[in-house]
């Protein structure tokens, strides 16, 4: 049975739907990312994890995505078409999964091989190697014995080398604590430095992207800490505004869209083609805000 809050979000991603069969692509010079969390099953009489899709629910959403005609790019693959002012396709977005959970690796790695869909993983470096769960997680079942450890756990070195060789996966930086950058700005720097640096020597990593943890971006993000932190090895600066991504904007203001367990094939391609920005705009200026 759904719960109060998937039937709000299920009313919610289906609102786009009739304008994107009655409206042409609203997003033609712009491409899309996807956010994506945890990938891991549902277990009878315990509480579904909060951010997650089952396997089951990312093969149907991407594969009902490909056969609508769109096409999976990898994220550096689209950094590079922007930086040399290459038009990127409509149909084209990008997949990319938070925080760096085992859960990856497990069941969701196994899905982007049988579609052959590239995918960029954004690991909170401080938790690599670590066997206990995220002071972030929501999940009651965090740390629990009544379901499998990779449903919580993070990924260690020798499974993040893993999705690298897989040839699909790249690895991104999300911070070295999971901390909300936009409610701790004097540490956004050291944050991000230190994330890139810990990828960067422990999987030889030269060009990385990053994550807002949350999609705070904090007030001191400026034009002199990027090039900073460029200098570093950062490659772009995602964040979680549900946006197609325009011709001419900064790649260290991207948007996502996030991958919600109550999203259908159908209900992405709204939010890829922009008809549910386009409807939740006007809604936000119909209430003023």
């Amino acid at each position: 049975m759904r719960s109060p809050g998937d039937l709000t979000q299920s009313l919610i991603n289906y609102a786009p739907v009739p304008l994107r069969a009655t409206l042409p692509n609203c997003a033609t010079e712009a491409f899309s990312i996807l956010m994506y969390h945890r990938v891991c099953p549902n277990y009878k009489g315990l509480p579904r994890c909060p951010w997650g899709v089952t396997p089951r629910q990312l093969s149907e959403q991407l594969a009902g995505l490909l056969e609508m005609g769109y096409e999976a790019w990898p994220l550096n693959r689209v950094l590079e078409y922007r930086q040399k002012n290459k038009p990127v396709p409509s149909n084209a977005f990008v997949v990319t999964f938070d925080d760096g959970y085992a859960n990856n690796l497990h069941w969701g790695l196994p899905v982007l091989k049988e579609l052959n869909v590239p995918a960029t993983v954004f690991v909170v470096t401080s938790m690599l190697d670590r066997y206990e769960p995220y002071p972030s997680d929501e999940w009651q079942m965090a740390g629990s014995s009544r379901v499998p450890a990779k449903t919580w756990v993070s990924l260690t070195s020798d499974q993040a080398k893993q999705l690298l060789d897989s040839g699909l996966v790249q690895l991104g930086a999300h911070t070295h604590t999971h901390v909300n950058l936009a409610e701790t700005p004097q540490v956004t720097e050291v944050e991000i430095f230190t994330s890139l640096v810990e990828l960067s020597e422990r999987f030889d990593l030269q060009h990385i992207p990053f994550a807002f943890p949350y999609g705070g971006v904090p007030e001191n993000f400026d034009d002199a800490m990027i090039a900073r932190l460029r200098n570093a090895g950062m490659t772009c600066a995602l964040t979680t505004q549900e946006a197609p991504v325009g011709p001419g904007q900064s790649p260290f203001a991207w948007g996502r869209f996030t991958a919600h367990r109550t999203d259908t094939a159908t209900t992405l391609a709204a939010k890829l083609d922009g008809h549910y920005t386009l409807l939740r705009d006007a809604w936000r200026k119909v209430r003023g805000q």
